[in-house]
């Protein structure tokens, strides 16, 4: 499932295309500066597509991507989370690929409300009721994403796989499902990484969304600069802790960098400052989004394969 930029968007390197068997499966933010139109992700053997409990999919024996969207109505937050990872475990076990490997979710007004009720914590409950529920150990949570979006309810996109994928913590940062209590009533539940090591095929790396902490700390506040070199830093841990299975990656083995920005004007600042360390042949891509502490600035998520190499 490599995905590189082509002149049209994000265009996969085999022939199978699961973007197009996924109808709706569209990202609800705004995409800054010359942000590609689309991302096509292809698998090398042939997909079917479906639906399981509001979920659209597109699936073969080893993989599946899949998009689900739900209203929240009166019942809440913490109820839709639990309803819609109650569902992916289903539809996993329906498929028999009962393993989570990557997720992105989309929450509107993800900072609303104070303290324990804020819309974000709310969701990590209901997530972790889901997950403990479905019997899922901590060293078997997948990287993921979690951003705001300006459309109401909540999207989640999601990879499922047969075999477990191998998780990787940032010995720079607190395991987010180890965070004290002053983060929430229940913490949040994935993984800094995932590695996946696809039969007969290399392995692939998903970073989840990283932003400026350190242990559980947020750093840097109303520090844009800083918490780009903080992000930075911890991606290039994970790419460290990444190397026994994935080999010396540098800044230009990675597909691309996709970074989450809170306030759209900080586009070429942020630019600017990532070009300077990575520099000018990684793809970036921008969206505006809100972020899970309201003192980030900016998220950053990433994903690595060898070139050349399908997956099945």
């Amino acid at each position: 499932m490599r995905i590189t930029l082509g002149p049209i968007g994000i265009q996969a390197q085999t022939l199978t295309r699961l973007h197009y068997a996924v109808d709706g499966m569209n990202i609800p933010l705004k995409a800054l500066g010359n942000a590609p139109e689309c991302e096509l992700w292809q698998a090398a053997s042939p997909v079917q597509q479906g639906s399981f409990k509001g979920i659209v999919y597109a699936a073969n024996a080893h993989v599946c991507l899949a998009s689900l969207q739900l209203a929240e109505h009166e019942q809440g937050i913490a109820a839709v989370a639990e309803q819609a990872y109650l569902h992916l475990h289903e539809l996993g076990q329906h498929l028999g690929l009962p393993h989570m490997l990557r997720v992105w979710h989309y929450l509107y007004a993800l900072n609303e409300g104070e303290g324990d009720a804020e819309r974000y914590k709310q969701f990590c409950l209901g997530r972790a009721q889901a997950l403990e529920y479905a019997g899922v150990p901590a060293e078997h949570l997948h990287a993921a994403t979690l951003v705001g979006s300006q459309t109401p309810g909540v999207r989640m996109h999601f990879i499922l796989v047969k075999q477990p994928p191998l998780n990787l913590e940032n010995p720079r940062q607190t395991s987010a499902y180890h965070y004290p209590r002053e983060y929430g009533p229940r913490q949040p539940a994935f993984a800094r990484a995932s590695i996946m090591q696809w039969p007969e095929a290399a392995p692939q790396l998903f970073v989840s969304g990283t932003a400026s902490i350190v242990g559980h700390r947020s750093r840097h506040a109303e520090d844009l600069a800083g918490q780009v070199d903080e992000s930075l830093r911890n991606i290039q841990t994970l790419l460290q802790a990444a190397a026994e299975t994935m080999g010396d990656l540098q800044w230009r083995d990675l597909d691309f960098l996709k970074i989450y920005l809170r306030h759209d004007a900080d586009l070429e600042r942020t630019r600017q400052q990532l070009r300077s360390v990575v520099g000018n042949d990684l793809p970036l891509i921008f969206l505006q989004a809100g972020l899970c502490r309201a003192e980030l600035l900016v998220e950053i998520e990433t994903q690595a394969r060898p070139a050349g190499v399908k997956i099945p």
